[in-house]
């Protein structure tokens, strides 16, 4: 995150969409774009105004107590490439999704959502445009950090989807906030770009 300041930094976010007049977000209009045909980018299903606001939102109550979200002062856009039900996203949906937050001049992509990986880690169109446009490869001002769903496929090793399996993704998982531990149902590393040189200690563990 060198470099990325959370007051001035644009978040685009990838998922199904958002809800602009919720007051968590103190009622600002973002850059709203869908990807998905014959959606508006509005979000009708609820998980995808959770993670806007889990990076944008103002200190609100909760079970927990009062939570805000980790850069509630950035300018932020939400990129629809998931369906309203049940969800799902076609690859060139959210890849398009990417394309046009990175034109937008997003420093860091927000992705909450995964799956199986296609191909190997090489060849996987998600880790493929994720390596040619991270800020590593393409530059501070061309490229951006993306931070990724682990997955809910754990608790076993070798679980981690795409694109969370890209090396040069920030990766998240989930935890329990009862106790700090790692929720039961996050996937888990090591990551599939490190399978082959450890195939013989991992030899059967893999998802």
């Amino acid at each position: 995150t060198d470099g990325v300041d959370s007051n001035t930094s644009k978040v685009g976010i990838i998922d199904t969409g958002h809800t602009p007049t919720e007051p968590e977000n103190g009622f600002r209009v973002p850059k709203l774009e869908s990807f998905v045909p014959g959606e508006p980018p509005l979000d009708m299903m609820g998980h995808g105004s959770w993670c806007t606001n889990m990076v944008v939102g103002n200190a609100s109550p909760g079970v927990w107590g009062y939570s805000a979200g980790v850069a509630p002062n950035s300018i932020y856009g939400h990129f629809k490439a998931r369906n309203t039900f049940p969800g799902f996203g076609k690859t060139s949906w959210i890849l398009k999704a990417m394309n046009a937050a990175l034109e937008w001049g997003a420093d860091v992509i927000s992705m909450s959502l995964g799956g199986q990986q296609q191909g190997s880690v090489g060849e996987d169109p998600y880790t493929r445009f994720i390596e040619a446009n991270c800020k590593e490869n393409a530059g501070d001002e061309d490229g951006a950090i993306f931070v990724v769903a682990a997955g809910n496929a754990g608790p076993d090793e070798w679980t981690i989807g795409s694109p969370g399996v890209s090396p040069k993704a920030l990766t998240v998982g989930s935890w329990s906030l009862s106790d700090g531990s790692p929720a039961i149902f996050s996937s888990r590393g090591p990551q599939g770009a490190h399978y082959e040189e450890n195939q013989e200690p991992f030899e059967g563990d893999r998802a």
